[in-house]
């Protein structure tokens, strides 16, 4: 939106959620940052090489010299899938706006977290070795108790980012959350 509409709706949105991060409450924080202020998005471990080649762990220790070092469980139990890399590890500041976004529709903390998506799939991946981004499905009951499914939300972010067509498809069979599964 532009305009008087579009300044409008700013207005509107800022009187509802007032301009203050959503994470630490202090600092003054706005919309496209996520409502996430500069010191909480700092706030994070980058994970950085070295790390699993397949499950993308950060991983401690001397690994010059292999190619593609792998975690102990990569090594004894590999996993369904080829390679997965992430941005930060999964704690603090980026483990609680992901668990806000998920589970109480704080759907503001999209705007970070799509950035943090959209940074790690340009440093690790080529859009032209893609076809098209398929997020995992929710089960229809369980869409609609969450209100949306937030991995075709920020499939979409990404795709828009780098020019990948989405594809939904669609769960059929309302199986066990993945939270509450081990990796067995």
């Amino acid at each position: 939106m532009n305009g008087k509409l579009g300044r409008l709706y700013e207005y509107f949105m800022g009187f509802l959620f007032p301009n203050v991060c959503q994470l630490c409450n202090n600092t003054a924080a706005y919309r496209e940052e996520g409502y996430v202020c500069e010191k909480c998005r700092q706030q994070r471990t980058k994970i950085s090489e070295p790390f699993c080649y397949v499950c993308g762990i950060q991983l401690n220790g001397n690994f010059e010299g292999i190619e593609r070092p792998l975690c102990a469980q990569c090594r004894e139990m590999p996993p369904y899938f080829d390679w997965a890399r992430a941005n930060s590890l999964s704690e603090g500041n980026v483990y609680q706006a992901i668990l806000y976004y998920k589970y109480s529709h704080k759907v503001w903390f999209e705007h970070w977290l799509g950035k943090l998506l959209i940074e790690t799939a340009q440093t690790y991946l080529d859009p032209a070795d893609w076809d098209v981004i398929v997020p995992v499905p929710l089960h229809p009951s369980r869409k609609r108790k969450r209100g949306y499914n937030q991995a075709e939300r920020l499939g979409r972010i990404l795709s828009k980012s780098l020019n990948i067509p989405i594809k939904e498809i669609y769960r059929v069979v309302n199986t066990p959350a993945q939270a509450s599964l081990n990796r067995v």
